[in-house]
């Protein structure tokens, strides 16, 4: 299918990976509106720029959309995804890096000298909690 005249994207998606190839089309009475003006409720049907194909659309319900993309471009809807957890898990290691370096010096532990059987001991204490507790065991590797 021809692409339309003119194309308009989705203001406000919950979900923007979903819109990463689909447009709006407008109704037929909105053809003289500007682009800028144009709301969701005055498209007749979405259409995905990447493999040229209408996709049925009314306000308010994505569903067509949504399956559009996992059908068809699937690899751009995780892309996104992957994107969003590394982003959210480096924002978490700034907080925690942000926290840790508030501490005044003088309050940070200093190493302690600690005997083989000592060492066993804590090994030994960690290991039970681990297993215990059904904690991963990325908690417990070495930096």
């Amino acid at each position: 299918m021809p692409a339309p005249n003119v194309l308009f994207k989705m203001k406000g998606a919950h979900c923007p990976e979903r819109w990463a190839f689909i447009r709006l089309a407008p109704q037929a009475g909105f053809g003289s509106v500007p682009v800028e003006q144009l709301r969701s409720e005055d498209a007749a049907f979405a259409f995905c720029t990447e493999c040229s194909c209408k996709v049925d659309y009314t306000s308010g319900s994505t569903t067509a959309v949504k399956k559009h993309m996992q059908r068809f471009h699937m690899e751009v809807l995780l892309k996104a995804k992957q994107a969003k957890e590394e982003a959210k898990a480096l924002k978490a290691k700034r907080q925690l890096e942000n926290c840790y370096n508030m501490v005044p010096a003088t309050s940070k532990r200093q190493p302690v000298a600690v005997t083989s059987d000592q060492q066993d001991y804590s090994n030994g204490l960690a290991a039970k909690w681990v297993a215990q507790s059904m904690r991963p065991l990325t908690i417990v590797e070495d930096p």
